[in-house]
């Protein structure tokens, strides 16, 4: 999996990407099938006029299969942002591959269904 940084109002050091990189790779499991996923992380420090001290965001846009999943965390510490926009996108594409399952699977009974129909009236 490729994954691009981009730091916004703050510098990103090796401490910071290695952490992310060990918290993508986790990630890596559940899209074993596609070998050229690739991750924009997007991490920087918002200041707005109505919150005090520093609130860091963390935005992960993952593309797999023809595929697009975007999560979004804010917080008051970085990695706490990180970690949140990790679970939100894994919880994303856990729920994106139960659904396809599902299909799957709801095809496979319906055509099981019409074909013991069609194996009834010849009987």
């Amino acid at each position: 999996m490729k994954i691009n940084f981009k730091a916004t109002n703050i510098s990103l050091g090796e401490e910071i990407t290695d952490y992310c990189r060990e918290k993508l790779s986790r990630l890596e499991k559940l899209l074993a099938s596609d070998e050229n996923a690739f991750v924009d992380v997007e991490i920087g420090k918002t200041t707005r006029h109505h919150k005090h001290g520093e609130i860091f965001r963390t935005e992960m846009n993952l593309h797999s299969n023809g595929q697009s999943f975007r999560a979004e965390a804010t917080t008051e510490d970085l990695y706490a942002s990180i970690d949140q926009a990790k679970d939100e996108l894994s919880s994303k594409i856990k729920r994106y591959q139960k659904r396809q399952r599902t299909l799957i699977r709801r095809g496979g009974r319906a055509l099981k269904d019409f074909l013991r129909g069609v194996y009834n009236l010849h009987v």
